[in-house]
């Protein structure tokens, strides 16, 4: 820590000859999701690939048709339990984090959803075939799959939002109270989760099943 910022370096190191090749160095906040922000963008510096994006969001696209209508719900700021209270390894201990408010779409993104941001020209195709959601008919309100992070991205800058940050992610199914699932702390069952042993619980099931199984926020699934 230097002042008010932090340097992250990364090194890569050649693993056959157990040599460092090269490094980078980014200064940055020193909150978490800085650091980790920071380490992608060396990783980038690095590898040559693209890192993590910036993470506010940008402009609502006037290309996203029905983006303002998505419903979200507000997740207010402050403190959290972060981290696995029943991981016997102590690999995850739990911590208190704070994160800012922020907004989080109530339900997950729909195969026809994505589907409009690729005919918009904003998204390229999902993975077809198998238990891909993308083209096929009877699966559109279910959730889309098959993409890889920058696929998500693109929908995301599309719609005028962002990806959450982990934090998010996990203060948004979590809430404040430590709980281990989203609904509390009773085991998964057929009336909360999709899963083996549920009917055709092997594939997908609607964005807004399990609606009663919702987070303390009333996060979807």
């Amino acid at each position: 820590k230097v002042g008010t910022k932090c340097l992250v370096t990364c090194n890569l190191y050649d693993l056959k000859r157990t040599t460092s090749g090269k490094a980078a160095t980014v200064k940055v906040g020193c909150s978490e999701d800085a650091v980790m922000t920071s380490l992608d963008a060396a990783i980038a510096g690095l590898t040559g690939k693209e890192g993590t994006p910036p993470l506010a969001p940008g402009p609502v696209s006037p290309a996203a048709p029905g983006a303002a209508a998505v419903p979200m719900v507000r997740v207010p700021g402050g403190a959290f339990l972060r981290g696995e209270l029943y991981d016997k390894t102590d690999t995850c201990r739990p911590r208190q984090i704070t994160v800012e408010a922020f907004k989080i779409d109530t339900y997950k993104v729909s195969a026809a959803q994505y589907q409009a941001c690729v005919q918009a020209g904003a998204c390229t195709a999902a993975g077809r075939g198998g238990r891909c959601n993308s083209g096929e008919a009877a699966r559109q309100d279910h959730p889309i799959n098959c993409v890889d992070w920058r696929q998500a991205h693109k929908y995301c800058a599309w719609a005028g939002k962002r990806l959450p940050t982990e934090a998010e992610w996990e203060k948004a199914a979590r809430g404040t109270d430590g709980r281990r699932y989203p609904w509390g702390n009773e085991k998964p069952s057929c009336r909360r989760v999709q899963m083996i042993g549920c009917g055709s619980g092997e594939g997908t099931a609607p964005v807004t099943a399990f609606a009663a199984a919702a987070s303390p926020y009333g996060v979807v699934q």
